[in-house]
Formats: C-alpha cells, structure tokens, sequence
C-alpha cells in the first residue's frame, strides 16, 4: 500500500544517512552526487505501490471472473445433467410409441396414414433426445485411425431416403489418395456431427437443390508458426442460405439450426463433438440460392497400411 512503500523510503532514506554518516561528513552528505540518491527511495516507494495497486486489481478481476466462470460451470453441469436424464427418460415412452405406430402400419386399415404420421413425429423426437443426450454428454472420446470418406459416406446413407425424396443431387468432391484422408476420431460421434451438418443442409432445400460433400487435405500455420497437416470436410447446399442473427449465434452456445422445425441443437452438437476431436468446425453464408458451406477442420493421421484403408465408392442419389 502507498502509506507502507513510503514509510519503506523514509527508514531507508534515514538509514542510508546513518550508514553514510558514519563514514562521511554532513558537508558530503549534501554533495548533488549524494543527495540525488535520496529521491530515488522515493520514487522507487511510488511506483512499487502502483505497481502493487495494479497487481491487486488484476488478482480481484481474475478472481471474480474465476468465480464466475465456477458457478457457470456448475450450472452447465447441472444443465446438462438434466438434459441427460430428460433425454434418457424420454427414449422409453418414444420406443413404445414407435413400436406401437410400426405395428399399426403393418396391419393397414383407416389409421395407417395417421400412424405414419405418429410414427414420423415420434421418430423426430428421438432425433432431439438423441441431440440433447450428446450436447450434455461430457464424455471424452477414444480416437484411432479413421478414413473421413466412410464417415462421410455412412452419415450420407442414413439419409439418402431423405435426400431422394426431396430430389437433392448428391455430389462428391473428394482428395483421390486414401493417405490424404485419414483423421484420428471416433466414427460414431464424427457420424453424428455430419449427420447434423447434411441434415442441416437438407432441410435448407425444401424444394430440392444441390448437396456437395468434400474432403481435402491442407495445411495451415499454428500458433506457434509450425506447419500441420489438416483435413476438411466440408458439406455445401444451394439452399435458402442463414440470417445474420442465427451466423453470430454460430460460436455461441446457443447455436441453433436456421430451419423451421429442427430441434435446435443440431450446429451445437456439432460443435461440440468436433471440439472434442481437437478439430474446428465454422460456416460462411453464401446467400439465398447460394446456400451455406459448412466445414470441419481435423488434424490429420497419415496410416501407411493399405489393408485398412477405404475403398472409394459412389452415393447414388438422385
């Protein structure tokens, strides 16, 4: 504190006399050479206390933006953990309401129309159980050795039913070399996340339209200027495009998909999983009839086994 520092400067100013005086003389004592020593005590006093004072403020800030970044924690924690139990409870009442409504279904009648429609309804329910189970989910993944075209390729095929009806053309634009490909990750989480991603873009063209999925390799410098290898996925549609509000939103935690009807939880899911891969995930809006590109950042895992590696094969869509 400032009273302490200068209390300091005056003892030291009044023992450096004493010790001075004992080897010297009072007429050398108020020599320029000697008294200019005095005044440093002092300022060195006056800028030890800012220095202190600064230090002190910064602890109190950090401090309480420790604390409140513990009790926000702590909510999430507790928010997700009612999430997790909300969706677990959730999927049993949803496997007999979709086992009841398949039943009705396969017998026909006057009610299957409105059974199909129970069905399908239910079926979107289980997809958001599924999407806040794995958003609150705080689980760390087992990464190994994957190639990201039988990722994309298995994400693309739970929708392709989707995808045909709505008359979207799938094309693939895909790095040749199977070595260019490999990423570390879990295939049942990163599946999720494009699935999220090609679901997104799905229900951006209502009308039908163009889905391109890509994989290539780059490589980009990190913080600390060494160059690393990375792989992107990317998922583009030719759709409505997204509001400038919901492309703000995009690295917040309230993400949300920008279509009618979705659960809400879809980009954040995403997110969420590719962070867990140590990878990147962003967006870049191209405009109504120009849609959005999405894309995933891995680092890449070169594997020089050519018995494990992914055949390439072709997602006929129409």
């Amino acid at each position: 504190k400032p009273a302490v520092s200068f209390a300091v400067a005056g003892l030291s100013c009044i023992l450096y006399a004493f010790l001075f005086l004992k080897t010297g003389s009072v007429k050398d004592l108020l020599l320029p050479s000697i008294l200019i020593r005095f005044p440093l005590f002092w300022v060195t006093a006056f800028f030890s206390s800012v220095l202190v004072d600064d230090l002190e403020e910064e602890k109190k800030k950090l401090a309480g933006e420790m604390e409140q970044q513990w009790a926000r924690s702590e909510r999430m924690a507790a928010l997700g953990q009612l999430a997790k139990s909300v969706a677990q409870e959730l999927n049993n009442p949803l496997t007999s309401i979709i086992g009841m409504s398949q039943m009705l279904i396969s017998r026909g009648g006057e009610f299957e129309e409105e059974s199909r429609v129970i069905e399908r309804n239910a079926q979107r329910c289980r997809v958001i159980a599924a999407d806040l189970e794995h958003f609150a989910s705080g689980e760390t993944l087992d990464l190994e050795p994957l190639d990201s075209r039988k990722v994309l390729e298995e994400a693309a095929d739970l929708l392709k039913d989707k995808l045909s009806r709505k008359s979207v053309n799938v094309r693939f634009g895909i790095d040749p070399d199977p070595a260019d490909r490999w990423i570390l990750g879990s295939a049942p989480h990163l599946r999720q996340a494009v699935y999220n991603l090609i679901l997104n873009a799905l229900q951006a063209m209502p009308r039908g339209g163009t889905l391109t999925l890509g994989i290539h390799k780059k490589s980009s410098l990190n913080e600390r200027n060494i160059l690393k290898d990375f792989v992107e996925i990317a998922i583009e549609d030719t759709g409505c495009g997204i509001s400038k509000e919901v492309l703000e939103r995009f690295t917040g935690p309230q993400t949300a998909r920008w279509t009618a009807g979705a659960s809400g939880f879809g980009l954040a899911v995403a997110k969420n999983l590719v962070e867990k891969h140590n990878g990147r995930i962003g967006m870049e809006n191209r405009g109504s009839g120009r849609g959005v590109r999405v894309w995933i950042q891995l680092p890449s895992a070169a594997v020089l086994d050519e018995g494990v590696r992914h055949e390439p094969r072709e997602l006929a869509v129409a």
